[in-house]
């Protein structure tokens, strides 16, 4: 989900693999890092390395994982982090717009 934000994002990822090699190509949709800011001191100043920890937000990164371990080598790696999402875990609800629901 994520309605014109993520119409928007997969446009410039797809304008994106289209400069790549092919092989490349089919990698910069890998999911290469999901987690949650659990941080209550932290801030969300436009600094990903800071908003990707701030209570209550999730984060992710799309594209090459290969420096975490990884075995996707493309030339994108885009970190988002999300305000107040809801995620899901199969059928149990981990976050209900940003507050912990379990």
């Amino acid at each position: 989900e994520g309605g014109e934000m993520a119409e928007k994002i997969k446009e410039i990822y797809e304008f994106a693999a289209g400069q790549l090699k092919p092989k490349e190509q089919a990698l910069v949709w890998t999911m290469a890092e999901f987690g949650f800011g659990m941080n209550p001191k932290a801030r969300l100043i436009g600094n990903v390395l800071e908003d990707e920890k701030v209570k209550g937000t999730c984060y992710f990164a799309i594209g090459d994982n290969s420096t975490l371990g990884g075995s996707a080598h493309t030339k994108i790696h885009v970190t988002g982090v999300v305000r107040e999402p809801t995620v899901h875990l199969d059928e149990m609800v981990l976050l209900q717009a940003g507050e912990v629901a379990y």
